[in-house]
Order: structure tokens, then sequence, then C-alpha cells
């Protein structure tokens, strides 16, 4: 079983707030389902290097799911990336 996360994200410089519905499901089958099983996330992002064609930064996440059939669960993570840009300015974030 895979769990997907479908986020409507809220983006400023270095905050993030999401909504997600939380589902359990086989890959790619019905993955937006009913019912809904509401989540949340905030994220702070750190910046440690940034030029006008590349960022080494973390983000902190702190969020919270609710689940009818799996539970309730929260959670604490980070996540260190590097991302870059060509000089057409594109990114793979940007796809």
């Amino acid at each position: 079983m895979i769990s997907f996360m479908i986020a409507i994200c809220f983006d400023s410089s270095s905050q993030d707030l999401s909504f997600f519905n939380h589902s359990i499901s086989p890959p790619f089958h019905k993955i937006i389902r009913t019912p809904i099983h509401p989540g949340i996330q905030v994220a702070v992002e750190a910046r440690y290097k940034e030029t006008s064609r590349s960022k080494f930064f973390q983000t902190f996440n702190l969020g919270g799911f609710y689940n009818k059939y799996n539970g309730t669960g929260f959670y604490l993570n980070t996540e260190v990336a590097y991302r870059f840009k060509t000089k057409q300015h594109v990114s793979p974030r940007d796809f």
C-alpha cells in the first residue's frame, strides 16, 4: 500500500501551509478517494546558500492527519535539498 498526499499549498518565501487528503490505496488506483481524511502541514525553510542559478536549503515540517480507518498521525521531519536552474531559469520543480 502507498500513502498519497494531494496538497493545496499556500507558499511564501520561507513558510508553507498545506492542506491534504490522506488516503491509502494500491499504486495509481483511485488517487483521490472518498471519504476525505483531512491533514495539515506547516513548513519553514532555512536557506544555506542561494545564487541566481541554485539553492541549497532545508525544510522543517510539522503536521498531522486524521484517517477514520488507519488512525490519527502527527509528524515532525526535515528535508535537505539542492535545487538548480538552467540558463533559461527552468528548474525541475517547474514540471
